[in-house]
């Protein structure tokens, strides 16, 4: 057999081997089959011509029973030989060792495309984490242009600014977490978020 040179051909290898495998393990259950039901029905037969020719010593008797323990003892040993070769096709070696290629083939291929697809993926992430806090940034600019321009407009007319004089606006609570519609689910990103997508990839644990 041709050395597989890559992981499409030791995977069809594999799977060739594996069908052979698998039929010929189905030949062995049905060909065992039909020798138990032989040997059963040949030690059937010597025990009825034993119990008829207890006293008969005749040369035909004799040859009769003679011929049963050889076809008892002739399907016993073909019986022991498909068990034998049963266990060494359980064992599976050429499937093993053609196995063992195709996962040496796909360590190799698969590392190549994680090489090439990280620095991708790697900017991806450093893209969206600047955007997520020039976003939160924007957020408190928002916040502070509020402040910043009331104020600017009590020194412009001479007016002491106080709590009052600002508006309620929403306040994002960034460590509340206790459900999925929370500030801190939709809003915020914490070292737990960022374990869950490592390890499950998952976006939320509410997923």
């Amino acid at each position: 057999m041709a050395e597989p040179k890559n992981l499409e051909q030791a995977l069809k290898q594999y799977h060739g081997i594996k069908d052979k495998e698998t039929q010929a393990a189905e030949n062995i259950r049905k060909q065992k089959a039909d020798l138990q039901t032989e040997i059963a029905d040949l030690e059937n037969k010597l025990a009825e011509h034993q119990r008829e020719t207890t006293l008969d010593i005749s040369d035909k008797a004799l040859q009769t029973e003679t011929d049963l323990k050889q076809q008892i003892t002739s399907a016993k040993l073909k019986l022991q030989s498909l068990q034998d070769k049963e266990g060494r096709l359980s064992f599976g070696r050429d499937t093993k060792a053609i196995g063992k290629k195709a996962v040496e083939f796909a360590k190799q291929e698969k590392k190549e495309e994680y090489d090439e697809k990280l620095p991708g993926v790697l900017d991806a992430i450093e893209k969206a984490k600047r955007d997520y806090l020039l976003a939160v940034v924007a957020y408190r600019d928002l916040e502070n242009d509020l402040k910043q321009g009331i104020s600017d407009v009590g020194l412009e007319v001479n007016h002491q600014i106080t709590n009052d004089d600002f508006p309620r606006v929403r306040e994002i609570a960034w460590g509340y977490r206790d459900h999925q519609h929370t500030d801190g689910e939709k809003y915020a990103v914490s070292e737990a978020d960022i374990q869950r997508a490592v390890k499950e990839g998952k976006f939320s644990k509410y997923e």
